[in-house]
């Protein structure tokens, strides 16, 4: 049976959030852990209870197990949180979904948990307290560290090698690979890379979150990218030809159609995004110059043009 508060041992409330146990986790692991307190037995031990503890609360399932057990005092040997059950055996205490079997004094416990096997409930919970320690600090995966990593926004067009600093209780390089066309959101697993495990079991993995940096000139809509160039109202009128930049920093050339209105965008086809989903696209947003300053000349032909097409002034 359970003779720790797992709740104690982390430092948190019952009703503490999973993000809530996983962050106090870690700051004790970060504390308590055998590499950062060589021959300290009294740190290894208490590393190993933080372990189990976050094993047990970190999973729902398990934790609403656990909870169960709290609540009807299947706790503490000392008695101090609850009755003390050990010497009981749960295994006779079983309801089944084909029948219920009750204890030798006719006791069950259906009432209280349902129609659950019990035994399988602190089975399930405590299997490693009930067959032994040695079990329980056995050889364990470390846990995964997740951090999120900023990257180019060329860098995620054109895909290559990041190199950043972690800093997770020991300072190291790494190098990752970006895919080509990543996206803000992406996940990257990097095995091995998390935090050591524990009595020679493998580190555990880093998980990294990508956040692509903004750009001066492109913003970008899946793997659909989008630009502006900018006309006078002459060109618009009349129609032009102008050059646009790509994000492979290349120069196409961009007709305008005559007639063409502030704010109207051009497709540039199969210029975007390219991933292994296959490319996007490149829209251009045109943005019509109004002239601020104009000479008397320049306001006489404009009074013109005004007139000449049944503008009102």
């Amino acid at each position: 049976m359970p003779s720790k508060d797992y709740y104690d041992i982390l430092g948190v409330n019952e009703t503490a959030s999973e993000n809530e146990i996983k962050k106090k986790y870690r700051e004790l692991a970060k504390k308590y852990h055998p590499d950062a307190n060589t021959g300290d037995p009294a740190a290894e031990e208490k590393f190993k209870s933080i372990s189990e503890a976050y094993k047990v609360l970190s999973e729902p399932a398990k934790r609403k197990q656990y909870d169960q057990m709290r609540k009807y005092g299947a706790f503490d040997d000392s008695g101090k949180h609850g009755y003390n059950f050990n010497g009981f055996d749960f295994g006779n205490f079983r309801t089944r979904r084909s029948g219920k079997q009750t204890g030798k004094d006719g006791f069950s416990f259906e009432g209280i948990f349902g129609s659950d096997n019990l035994g399988d409930i602190f089975g399930d919970l405590f299997a490693q307290q009930q067959t032994g320690r040695q079990q329980s600090y056995g050889p364990q995966k470390g846990q995964d560290i997740e951090a999120e990593l900023e990257i180019p926004f060329e860098l995620a067009v054109t895909g290559g090698r990041k190199s950043f600093t972690l800093d997770h209780g020991r300072t190291k390089k790494i190098t990752v690979k970006i895919p080509q066309g990543a996206d803000s959101g992406m996940r990257l697993k990097l095995n091995g890379q998390g935090y050591p495990g524990a009595a020679g079991g493998p580190a555990g993995d880093l998980i990294l979150t990508i956040k692509v940096a903004s750009h001066p000139d492109f913003w970008r809509k899946g793997n659909d990218v989008y630009t502006n160039v900018t006309v006078n109202i002459v060109q618009a009128a009349l129609g032009t030809k102008v050059k646009a930049k790509t994000v492979e920093n290349k120069q196409v050339e961009l007709k305008i159609p005559p007639g063409t209105q502030n704010g109207k965008t051009l497709k540039l086809r199969g210029l975007g995004i390219k991933n292994q989903d296959g490319a996007g696209d490149q829209y251009v947003v045109v943005n019509v110059e109004t002239p601020c300053q104009l000479n008397q000349k320049q306001i006489q032909l404009l009074k013109e043009f005004a007139q000449a097409g049944g503008l009102d002034l």
